[in-house]
């Protein structure tokens, strides 16, 4: 359970625009762009970055991956875009539902 006074974060997935399947990838506390993209390239708990993670569950490249103009339009790379859910933490651990 998230304690109340636990700061907001906000869920960022993988969805192929085409076939609509969907990953979680990370939880980001900066609802940017930037914060989207620090968040992929920052190190997680076992040791690897969360762009690798990104990379080998849509089986595309790391550096094939496009920003767009906006935080709501996110990344693209082929079929795959990497943008925030509209979920936080919160959300996803009372609802159920992809998570961690």
């Amino acid at each position: 359970m998230i304690p109340t006074n636990y700061p907001t974060r906000y869920q960022i997935v993988a969805v192929n625009v085409r076939t609509g399947e969907q990953h979680h990838i990370a939880y980001t506390g900066r609802k940017t762009l930037t914060g989207m993209i620090d968040r992929l390239n920052a190190k997680e708990h076992g040791g690897t970055y969360a762009i690798d993670r990104l990379a080998s569950l849509t089986g595309t490249k790391t550096k094939g991956w496009k920003t767009l103009n906006r935080a709501s339009d996110g990344a693209v790379c082929g079929d795959w875009r990497c943008r925030f859910s509209g979920r936080t933490e919160r959300d996803t651990e009372h609802t159920g539902g992809t998570g961690r």
